[in-house]
């Protein structure tokens, strides 16, 4: 799993990552959740390829620009009915992007 970009949206308020894994059960829906040192934050769902793939852009709400975290990650959960579940695979976020709203640097 990998976070290939981050963005802010025009209007605020919102911003955006590409997340990009592999090796995940094909025509699943997962829910990507991104943490610092507490509980995560859901940024959305996705439904995995045929192949077992995802390469998707998600947008979510945050009140900080893009930067740079050591201590920020995003993993990929089974879904629970629109709950996170069970952690898969997470990646450390090596690009700037922003906290969604609600977590904490």
């Amino acid at each position: 799993m990998t976070v290939t970009s981050g963005g802010v949206a025009f209007e605020g308020g919102s911003c955006s990552i590409t997340v990009s894994a592999t090796g995940l059960t094909p025509a699943t829906t997962w829910g990507i959740g991104m943490f610092t040192t507490g509980s995560p934050v859901v940024i959305g769902y996705v439904t995995s390829s045929s192949s077992g793939s995802v390469n998707k852009i998600l947008d979510y709400p945050a009140t900080t620009l893009p930067r740079a975290y050591s201590n920020l990650y995003v993993e990929v959960y089974t879904d629970r009915s629109g709950q996170l579940g069970s952690g898969i695979v997470s990646a450390q976020v090596t690009k700037a992007v922003c906290l969604p709203t609600g977590l904490k640097p």
